[in-house]
């Protein structure tokens, strides 16, 4: 994908660029971790309305040694 892409979170571990979809979540669903693909720092998993967060990563971070 290209930087033309609308960038809707940024990683703060690695600067990796995601899209973010919104799925609206049931009541009672179970919480899961997410991870940057890039440096597995833990991403929000739902935001503040009870949605789901899927990310598609759009652009890699720096990887950290």
């Amino acid at each position: 994908m290209t930087d033309s892409h609308r960038i809707d979170f940024i990683c703060a571990g690695c600067g990796a660029r995601y899209k973010v979809v919104h799925i609206e979540a049931e009541p009672g669903l179970p919480d899961h971790l997410i991870h940057c693909t890039t440096c597995r720092k833990p991403l929000p998993a739902t935001d503040d309305e009870n949605n789901i967060l899927k990310y598609f990563l759009v652009g890699r971070g720096r990887v950290q040694a």
